[in-house]
């Protein structure tokens, strides 16, 4: 029974160091591959000929890292060739571990930037918040309305909306017939929640337009 309490134990507070920030999950590796490396010097510990001694920590250590190292093992007895086998294994495990967490956060961080959930840095810019089809209708007059200004007093427009950022892309290219407008910024959340205007910088802007039932302009 105290077995079973304990490795259920375990098992939950391993679940939740998993689903934390990746830093956790890459010191819950760290403690894996030390915990490997001392194992393996432990057990191959007084099993070197006099011919073939080595340093353990560096014989385990290699071992881990390097999963081509164990091909000269057939010159120890069985029982070392069978720890650098097991720690090889063990370091396979963990690099394909720390791959899958490493790609798993750079998957993540690219569709947070497709879905328009990073803040901006502009400044003196004009937000477009709302949604429907005027919002695309308002920012396509804006952009009209400023294509006979120098290329320099072109300030930038973000668009602000409960869609993602691929979406308002697409169907503001599809209104104004152009594919790239690098002079519109989309990004997306809740309307009407001020951290979420955050994102759009409504901080540092020089005014902005809620388009709804009544167009408001401030």
């Amino acid at each position: 029974m105290a077995l079973k309490y304990f490795r259920r134990r375990f098992q939950y507070y391993l679940n939740d160091i998993l689903v934390r920030n990746p830093l956790w999950q890459i010191l819950f590796l760290v403690v894996m591959s030390a915990a490997v490396i001392t194992a393996g010097m432990i057990l191959v510990d007084g099993h070197f000929s006099d011919e073939y001694s080595e340093n353990t920590f560096w014989w385990s250590f290699t071992r881990l890292l390097d999963q081509g190292t164990f091909i000269g093992d057939n010159r120890y007895d069985t029982h070392t060739a069978a720890v650098g086998v097991f720690v090889t294994i063990s370091g396979i495990m963990i690099l394909s571990l720390l791959i899958g967490i490493l790609s798993s956060k750079i998957t993540e961080r690219l569709e947070s930037l497709k879905k328009g959930r990073s803040p901006i840095v502009e400044k003196d810019h004009l937000i477009v918040c709302g949604g429907g089809d005027r919002l695309y209708e308002v920012v396509r007059e804006l952009i009209e309305s400023r294509r006979e200004l120098p290329r320099g007093d072109r300030k930038s427009i973000v668009m602000f909306s409960g869609s993602t950022r691929e979406e308002m892309e697409d169907t503001l290219s599809q209104r104004t017939g152009r594919r790239v407008i690098p002079e519109v910024i989309c990004r997306s959340g809740n309307t009407t929640d001020i951290d979420s205007l955050r994102l759009a910088g409504f901080d540092t802007c020089r005014g902005f337009v809620v388009v709804g039932k009544t167009t408001v302009r401030c």
